[in-house]
């Protein structure tokens, strides 16, 4: 026997036995993707191609984020600062169900840019025509009439008879209270 070979002979192994190299090639394949891995991919796209569904989501999020310029927080802080204290408990009803009307149509493009231009509208309104008043020590009977004449009258009217979301006076005063739990808007001089 040569000097460079080598015998084997009852060899018993679980894998492979070589004299020399052993080539082995592994393909390893992707998993398959998932159902819920297609629909993400899918809303992706979606959201790629839709720039105006982005620009009123964007405009809607301004009024869902908190502006947190204020000393104080919360609404029911805001409205007893703003000695509405009585208001307490309609105000916080009001404003929880324009929370959840919001969300029930957050969904839907148009509902956001209709909840997007009231809240605009109203923030609008009550800076130019309500905050000079309370600025200049008007009383809570006058602030309120102006706000129903100012504020709450121009946005119904506004709003078509054949209002498919179903908003009425008392949901845009939900709206005045949701912004100023935002801090969108303030009830103090």
């Amino acid at each position: 026997m040569a000097e460079s070979e080598s015998r084997q002979e009852n060899i018993r192994a679980e894998g492979d036995v070589a004299g020399r190299d052993i080539n082995k090639t592994t393909f390893v394949s992707p998993p398959a993707p998932s159902r819920l891995h297609d629909l993400i991919s899918k809303a992706e796209d979606e959201l790629r191609k839709n720039t105006a569904y982005q620009k009123v989501f964007r405009d809607l999020q301004r009024y869902i984020d908190s502006i947190d310029d204020d000393e104080v927080s919360g609404l029911e802080n805001k409205l007893i600062a703003a000695n509405r204290s009585d208001e307490l408990k309609k105000a916080a009803i009001l404003k929880e169900q324009f929370t959840k009307m919001l969300f029930e149509h957050m969904l839907s493009p148009s509902a956001q840019k209709v909840y997007a231009h009231l809240l605009a509208r109203i923030e609008t309104l009550f800076d130019q025509k309500i905050r000079p008043l309370i600025r200049a020590g008007a009383n809570a009977i006058a602030v309120d009439a102006a706000i129903a004449d100012a504020v709450i009258c121009p946005v119904c009217n506004e709003i078509d008879a054949a209002n498919a979301l179903g908003i009425h006076d008392c949901d845009i005063r939900g709206m005045l209270y949701y912004l100023t739990g935002t801090c969108h808007i303030s009830w103090v001089a």
